[in-house]
C-alpha cells in the first residue's frame, strides 16, 4: 500500500487500520507497500531514528501484525540526504 500521498502524516495506526481494511475488500493480492515518514527528522548518535511517537511498536511490532495478515511490508528510504517526504536520507 503506497501511503506515501498523505506526505508525512504515515502513522502504526494508519497503517494497521489500511491493512486490515485489505481482506475485507479483496485487496491482499494485489502486492501494496508502505513506506517513508516513520523515522524521525533528527539523527540519533549518528543513526536515523524510529518516531516512537508515530510507531509505539516500532517497525519490527507493526511488520508482524502486517505479516500476520500475510502481507508485504516494504521500508523505504533514500540514498540521498532527504526522503522525498523530507525525512533524513541515508547519506546523512
Amino acid at each position: 500500500m503506497f501511503l506515501e500521498c498523505i506526505r508525512g502524516d504515515i502513522t502504526e495506526a494508519k497503517i494497521l487500520a489500511a491493512a486490515n481494511s485489505f481482506l475485507p475488500l479483496g485487496l491482499k493480492d494485489l502486492g501494496y507497500e508502505y513506506d517513508d515518514c516513520r523515522s524521525l527528522i533528527s539523527h540519533v548518535n549518528g543513526r536515523i531514528a524510529p518516531d516512537t511517537t508515530k510507531f509505539p511498536s516500532g517497525i519490527s511490532g507493526v511488520t508482524t501484525q502486517v505479516h500476520i495478515l500475510c502481507l508485504k511490508l516494504s521500508i523505504y528510504s533514500d540514498a540521498g540526504t532527504n526522503t522525498c517526504s523530507g525525512y533524513l536520507g541515508s547519506l546523512n
